[in-house]
């Protein structure tokens, strides 16, 4: 059997172990990371080489870093005022904040560190109100991944650049301006926001796991001198990923040296250290990253994104090819990272409306949005995150996803179609 239908095979595992919940999700795609090992796609090193990825060393030293922050006075002040506005039943002022907060740092840094700064605040909330950690939880990680790279700022400023590469060999009258990646997005996005603060209440009230996310506890002060590494550790941190571009790798090390520094201040112990970073969303997060590559390099996504195309038969409209890319981006980023699905779309989009006579940039545009609409675990890391922390099912979330994907996709279609007649 070929790898690439091998891989398929053991992505269609995960997905069910994630669906069945009956294990965790780390052990699922450790199951996965032995299953590639064992039919010979992956040698072992590459397999469990997921621990090794730079994202999953910055995710978990940022875990390590935002433990440190959370016991702060300065957290706690933000924690009690928040907490007075969910007492006044402010529910619509704290979830305006949520979304205000999502958009901004969303454009400053990858969503995996959106998400990361916002379960510190989230575990405020009360779990007895009707405005809890684990339904604003989820929402928080779909918005994070949507907003990512839409104002022309900071990362976005890059965004239309990107897809104007792979337009460049049909003629300079097919190109993105700098403000229609954010143009094209903006309804959907003030519409999902509106869904998420009507809507937040269809998803379940779990106990948040307090390893990821910081509980409310009677508020303890830590020396004055630890408090002030801390807060330069925070910032040092935080701020680099502003710099993200210029920094290049650099700013994935930038979390790990931060650590050391609480360590060797004794900001930290070691066995709090050890209690932040070695939990089941890291092991989760490893097999995701494998799987994910794995989906990449054996051909299997190239396979999905020939099948897409050939769904369209030979003389396809215009409406329909951006129908039928928008849903496959949508789609297939919930299985494999949002780059690949990203790099096998976008180009094929723009080839198949070519071949119509159709100008490409709806198409286009359509499938390069909907590659960051994953609503599963397995989709990307932040969603992952924010599964494995909440304790939710995918069972017990699709009220709220399905409907979230389908305005998603619903509005993107609308968009582009309109914005490049």
């Amino acid at each position: 059997m070929e790898q690439s239908y091998i891989v398929l095979i053991i992505l269609a595992i995960m997905i069910a172990g994630f669906i069945l919940n009956k294990w965790s999700y780390g052990l699922t795609t450790m199951i996965c990371c032995a299953l590639l090992a064992l039919t010979g796609v992956l040698p072992i090193s590459e397999a469990f080489g997921g621990f090794c990825n730079k994202t999953l060393i910055m995710i978990a030293c940022i875990f390590v870093i935002s433990y440190a922050f959370g016991k702060t006075s300065f957290l706690h002040s933000v924690q009690m005022r928040i907490m007075h506005m969910q007492s006044g039943k402010s529910a619509l002022g704290i979830l305006l904040i949520f979304c205000a907060l999502i958009a901004f740092f969303a454009q400053m840094m990858v969503a995996t560190t959106t998400i990361a700064l916002m379960i510190m605040l989230l575990g405020i909330l009360s779990s007895d109100n009707e405005l809890c950690a684990s339904r604003v939880l989820l929402p928080t990680a779909l918005l994070a991944s949507i907003w990512t790279s839409k104002i022309p700022v900071a990362m976005g400023a890059t965004a239309s650049s990107r897809l104007n590469a792979f337009l460049e060999a049909y003629g300079e009258e097919f190109t993105f301006g700098l403000t229609d990646v954010f143009k094209a997005s903006i309804v959907t996005l003030i519409l999902l926001s509106i869904y998420f603060i009507l809507a937040y209440k269809l998803l379940p009230k779990n106990e948040i796991d307090a390893s990821k996310i910081g509980e409310l506890k009677e508020y303890q002060a830590i020396p004055k001198r630890q408090e002030i590494v801390t807060y330069i550790v925070f910032v040092c941190v935080m701020g680099s990923f502003f710099f993200g571009k210029k920094l290049g790798d650099t700013m994935y090390l930038i979390p790990v040296i931060g650590v050391i520094v609480l360590q060797i201040t004794k900001t930290l112990t070691m066995k709090e250290v050890l209690q932040n970073i070695s939990t089941d969303m890291i092991f989760m997060l490893a097999g995701i990253f494998v799987l994910s590559d794995a989906l990449t390099a054996s051909g299997a996504g190239e396979l999905l994104g020939n099948a897409i195309n050939g769904l369209l038969g030979s003389n396809p409209s215009r409406v329909a090819i951006v129908i039928v890319f928008t849903l496959s981006s949508g789609i297939l980023t919930n299985f494999m990272n949002n780059t690949a699905t990203y790099n096998v779309l976008v180009p094929l989009a723009a080839a198949a409306s070519v071949a119509g006579g159709f100008d490409p940039r709806a198409a286009v545009m359509g499938a390069a949005m909907a590659s960051y609409f994953p609503i599963l675990p397995c989709g990307a890391a932040n969603v992952a995150m924010a599964f494995a922390a909440g304790h939710y099912t995918i069972k017990n979330t699709l009220k709220f996803t399905l409907p979230f994907f389908a305005i998603a996709i619903v509005s993107t279609i609308i968009g582009v179609l309109v914005l490049f007649p």
